[in-house]
């Protein structure tokens, strides 16, 4: 104190000396010099700063869509109940059992129902065969009879019209028969009484009745010769009278026969020929006309003794369907195994078909109605949902990876065999705002632990690229068309654009801008193409630590724990696992700034 004292007197004769003007001087640059000073001490303060950056570094890039999906067996058969009606169940095998080649060699029974309904209408059918077979026998003999006795009468038809004919050409002659069978309308019988192609019985008549006219007329004449010679001779009295009157007898006698003569052949042609010739023709014409009906008549017979043929028949072929049918229901109440599987009741499988009553012994099953569900387990897929923002990425054929959730520690590689053309109608029904559409993923090989229904996760790979650079999506600025990212250089920060490619919901693809070992700011999310949108149900996964060569940022590969097993392979992967490489964390730069 006592040293200071000294040096504060000192101060107060300089400050005594110091002009009033140079006093204003001071107090006007005093707080000047104490603001001066504090920006110093304020700017020179060491502040510190902390930034999230990336190391770029080549590896593979692949681009997935995972998605949620559950197993099914590829060959599946159902165990239909085709016995019509209500039936029983009379015995079932137990749920979960494992059918094998040998049983299905052996005919393993699975289910059998009671069958004592359908075996009763089988008997009472029986009995209607053998009846409906009798009235077959019954009608196809009469069938035969009736064809035997449409020919026979037909032939007795046939045999009259040539009789009548034949008695028709006997009386007139074969040529002028002909010609008046040829004739249309009523036939006169004048006109043929006078042709000249008269022949048969009809002129060996007319000759008869002339030749009588001319040999009673030569009698006459000579009767009457005789009677002029005995007059004479009465005259000259060389004969009596009584001779006289002898010889005019004889000549009347003679007169009589002669008109008798001429006056049958009147009658003949008058009426005897017309009468003979009209009866004859109508013979030949009604035998005609009967010839018609009777072969008429046979086509109606013989018409109604097929109907009745093929009308019983018919009925015997309805009754023996009826008994095969009925016998098929006996065969088939009694299921066999077709092929091998695990036994899965299909009240178990279904929930919808649940509501009607457990499958088991003493229940009752309608026709049609699914017993039980035979699904083949040494070849198994995967059933997938996928959204309808994702199909359009996957292709039949494309590699996959099923992790089965019962089995963590285990993959099993497969493929994409199927996709629906269509959206699922029953989620559509469930929900009309979302479309998903029936992918298939068929595994490459069986696992005997799996089991229908189980879930999976399905990994399938969309693309890849070897050795190319990426980074992460927080590190990406700008819109489709223009992007740019932050890179540090010399402790400074400079925006690049780069030009981007294949991205999954991690990681992009930089075809160029960035080179090896470049550091970049995460600074926030760019928005990306349509064609490199967001797969769904992903998990991220970024590249490895920079330096190491191996990180392909993959979108959705389910993580492996150490110890875990690995089946199947997938783009020519290693079949031994391979743990997979850690995470890569963002670098952290810490650096003070003046």
């Amino acid at each position: 104190m006592r040293k200071l004292m000294p040096t504060l007197k000192n101060k107060s004769v300089f400050w005594a000396k110091v002009p009033p003007k140079g006093k204003r001087l001071f107090f006007w640059l005093l707080p000047v010099a104490l603001i001066f000073l504090l920006v110093l001490m304020l700017g020179g303060r060491k502040e510190k700063t902390t930034e999230l950056v990336w190391r770029v570094q080549p590896g593979d890039f692949r681009v997935t869509v995972l998605v949620g999906g559950t197993l099914k067996a590829v060959r599946s058969q159902d165990i239909i109940s085709d016995v019509e009606g209500q039936n029983m169940i009379l015995d079932i095998v137990p749920e979960g059992t494992v059918v094998t080649e040998s049983d299905v060699k052996d005919g393993k029974v699975l289910v059998r129902l009671d069958s004592s309904r359908v075996g009763e209408q089988l008997a009472q059918e029986e009995i209607n065969l053998q009846n409906a077979e009798t009235s077959a026998t019954d009608a196809r003999e009469n069938y035969q009879i009736q064809i035997n006795q449409n020919d026979s009468n037909i032939r007795k038809g046939e045999l009259s019209l040539t009789f009548a004919r034949m008695e028709l050409e006997k009386y007139l002659g074969s040529r002028l028969t002909e010609s008046v069978l040829k004739q249309k309308g009523e036939v006169k019988p004048g006109e043929i009484f006078v042709s000249p192609d008269l022949e048969g019985e009809a002129q060996r008549q007319v000759k008869q009745f002339k030749n009588a006219i001319d040999l009673a007329k030569e009698q006459l004449s000579r009767d009457q010769d005789r009677l002029d010679w005995t007059k004479k001779l009465v005259e000259k009295g060389y004969a009596t009278r009584g001779e006289q009157e002898a010889d005019n007898l004889a000549v009347q006698q003679r007169v009589v026969a002669t008109e008798q003569a001429q006056t049958a052949y009147l009658l003949f042609n008058n009426y005897d020929f017309p009468k003979e010739l009209t009866k004859r023709l109508s013979d030949f014409r009604e035998a005609g006309e009967e010839l018609i009906r009777i072969k008429a008549n046979a086509r109606a017979q013989l018409s109604q003794a097929q109907n009745r043929l093929v009308t019983r028949q018919a009925s015997y072929q309805l009754t023996q369907n009826k008994v095969k049918r009925y016998q098929d229901q006996v065969e088939i109440s009694v299921m066999v195994a077709t092929q091998p599987g695990i036994v899965v009741y299909a009240s178990s499988a279904n929930p919808f078909q649940s509501r009607q009553g457990p499958i088991q012994a003493g229940a009752t099953v309608n026709q049609r109605q699914v017993i039980i569900t035979l699904p083949d387990i040494s070849q198994m897929s995967v059933e997938l949902k996928v959204p309808e923002s994702s199909i359009d990425k996957i292709r039949e054929g494309q590699v996959a990876r099923v992790t089965v959730d019962a089995f963590p520690g285990m993959f099993v590689a497969g493929k994409v065999r199927k996709m629906a053309l269509l959206p699922d109608a029953t989620m559509r029904w469930m929900n009309p705002d979302i479309n998903v559409y029936t992918v298939e993923v068929v595994l490459d090989q069986g696992m005997p632990d799996l089991r229908p229904g189980m879930s999976t996760q399905v990994e399938i790979l969309v693309a890849e690229r070897k050795n190319v650079l990426s980074i992460p999506l927080s590190a990406l600025r700008g819109s489709a068309g223009s992007y740019r990212c932050v890179k540090l250089a010399r402790r400074r920060s400079i925006e690049v654009p780069v030009a981007i490619g294949l991205s999954n919901d991690s990681f992009v693809e930089v075809q160029s801008g960035l080179r090896r070992g470049d550091t970049v700011v995460l600074s926030g999310a760019a928005t990306l193409p349509t064609l490199v949108s967001e797969t769904p149900k992903t998990e991220k996964v970024a590249p490895v630590e920079a330096g190491t060569g191996n990180g392909p940022p993959v979108s959705g590969q389910p993580a492996e724990p150490s110890g875990g097993k690995i089946s199947g392979k997938i783009s020519g992967e290693n079949t031994d696992r391979v743990p997979r490489p850690p995470r890569q964390r963002p670098i952290i730069r810490e650096e003070k700034t003046n």
